[in-house]
């Protein structure tokens, strides 16, 4: 696992920005971003985003919902160095929404993913 390289990985990237177009009316469209994983990224992906939701279910006592979580976290953990100027604000914002959904719809999207087995 490359350091330089975020946990989704550079080539995965244009995937999950596509994804947030329709992945709240199709929710199984984020299983098959976790598939495209190495099970390592896929498990620390997973391990993080339950965590997130964790924090998320005490949004009333910390303000942090999934949304605000994804502003925070989404552009270290999917991302790509090859990003245009002119497309920067409009994949920014696709980024933000589909890592929203991977912590609000955690059981969905991890169904299957084992996290005590790194």
């Amino acid at each position: 696992m490359s350091e330089q390289e975020p946990i989704t990985t550079h080539e995965a990237y244009e995937c999950f920005v596509a994804a947030a177009e329709t992945a709240d009316q199709n929710l199984n469209i984020l299983q098959s971003l976790v598939n495209l994983m190495p099970k390592i990224r896929r498990t620390i992906f997973a391990y993080l985003c339950k965590f997130l939701a964790d924090t998320a279910e005490h949004f009333a006592e910390n303000k942090m919902t999934a949304d605000n979580l994804s502003i925070c976290f989404a552009p270290n953990l999917i991302c790509s160095p090859n990003v245009p100027a002119e497309d920067f604000q409009n994949q920014s914002l696709a980024v933000n929404k589909i890592f929203a959904l991977f912590i609000s719809q955690y059981d969905v999207a991890f169904k299957g993913v084992d996290i005590s087995d790194p």
